[in-house]
């Protein structure tokens, strides 16, 4: 089955021409001097990244093993990635109970991107806090519109406008 393209009569006439004058674009002004901050942001991301598209994938390394993420690590610096996400799902492996920050896995999972040439973007892990933070605490959960408390264990389960909830996110961020 051949499938031929359709053109308007005014793209006919176009296509015969053979020269078009399209319209064409007075000169803009210079764009504004960036402010200090976006200059600043600019800068800070130009030497990160070396300018060069963020190309990779989010890592779980709180639920794979240290060799298993390591060949992984590896696999995407043999595909060429240059980034990786990590970190959203993390807060209970960086803080199982209340106050008992441990920030190894992190430290780990970052060298290790580190040492296969991986720069990292490092989220805020507060889309799925530990059970410590919800369990015996319906106030600190999200309610629906008709009163239902959601359960722990969905993505986003917490009420975000808790004060308790807001003082441990700003801790572990």
């Amino acid at each position: 089955m051949t499938s031929r393209l359709r053109l308007w009569p005014s793209c006919k006439r176009m296509a015969a021409s053979p020269s078009v004058n399209l319209p064409t674009r007075s000169p803009q002004p210079p764009p504004p001097a960036p402010s200090r901050a976006s200059a600043t942001r600019g800068h800070l991301l130009g030497e990160l990244f070396d300018g060069r598209l963020l190309y990779g994938a989010a890592v779980y390394p709180e639920v794979l093993d240290a060799a298993t993420f390591a060949e992984n690590a590896d696999h995407m610096r043999r595909l060429g990635m240059n980034t990786a996400r990590l970190g959203e799902f993390m807060w209970s492996a960086l803080e199982p109970d209340d106050g008992d920050i441990r920030l190894d896995v992190l430290t780990r999972a970052l060298d290790v991107l580190g040492a296969n040439g991986l720069k990292a973007i490092v989220c805020t892990p507060t889309v799925t806090p530990p059970v410590w933070l919800t369990h015996g605490h319906p106030d600190r959960l999200h309610h629906t519109a008709d009163g239902v408390a959601l359960g722990h264990g969905s993505r986003q389960h917490i009420c975000i406008n808790n004060p308790v909830f807001r003082d441990r996110a700003e801790r572990i961020a």
